[in-house]
């Protein structure tokens, strides 16, 4: 008695087998038929057409396995390269970038540190799609995206970021120089202080700036003796109270309309 060779592909629900994307978009959808051909490239025994197709409606849900045995192309009739085209045709390849997926995301950079810079570099990269879908389209405020990634990172280099942005920004207001839009476009306002490219932007600043400074100060170590311990400690007093202070003024000036 031969054996079906569809039974020798990893079962649904095992882990082991492709999980069809909960919201599936177009990318998704072919991310998923694809890692479902490699799987049936690996089994010589599935070598037709009708085999094929049956393999890509293993590890769906039955709603949508029930909505892809009405397309086009299913029957045996037609081919499965006709088929895979059919499905694909019936997602929008247009992706959808949420505020949830947002928050997912930047859960990933937590805490992270200015001597971070391949994951700072990694989260401007990120952020690219973000901005296009929710910032560019005021789904979501400028303010309020900033928010939460000052938020994610750590607390330090919040605080340094906001010391360089918004202080001179604050300067000029208290000298009735009227805001203009940087660079970036942002226009600034007392509740809207930094824009969100311009966050982006310093942050890699910094984070560069961080590792070039610990590539010298690894090839000149000398240097760190010239400075006695008492001034060592009087200097480290005096950042971290200015630190604190930048912190407490970031806090209070999101807590607005909030």
């Amino acid at each position: 008695m031969s054996t079906n060779p569809l039974s020798k592909l990893p079962l649904k629900g095992s882990g082991k087998g492709p999980k069809f994307p909960e919201d599936a978009t177009g990318s998704g959808v072919q991310d998923y038929i694809e890692e479902v051909e490699e799987l049936v490239s690996d089994n010589t025994g599935i070598n037709t057409d009708d085999m094929k197709k049956e393999a890509l409606l293993r590890y769906l849900p039955i709603s949508v396995k029930r909505t892809w045995k009405a397309l086009a192309g299913f029957e045996n009739t037609q081919s499965y390269e006709t088929y895979r085209k059919n499905i694909l045709a019936s997602y929008d390849h247009a992706e959808v970038v949420s505020v949830k997926g947002l928050n997912a995301m930047l859960k990933s950079y937590r805490h992270v540190r200015v001597s971070d810079l391949d994951r700072i570099l990694d989260l401007n990269r990120e952020m690219g799609p973000y901005i296009k879908s929710l910032v560019d389209t005021k789904i979501i405020a400028n303010r309020e995206i900033v928010q939460l990634v000052l938020g994610t990172i750590d607390e330090q280099l919040s605080a340094s970021v906001w010391k360089k942005l918004v202080r001179a920004q604050l300067e000029n207001e208290k000298a009735n120089v009227t805001p203009a839009a940087n660079p970036t476009g942002h226009v600034w306002s007392a509740d809207d202080p930094i824009g969100l490219k311009e966050l982006l932007q310093e942050l890699e600043l910094q984070a560069r700036l961080h590792d070039s400074r610990n590539r010298v100060m690894g090839s000149n170590n000398m240097n760190h003796h010239q400075v006695s311990n008492k001034t060592q400690a009087d200097d480290i007093r005096v950042k971290e109270e200015q630190r604190e202070s930048d912190l407490a003024h970031l806090k209070d000036v999101f807590a607005m309309k909030s």
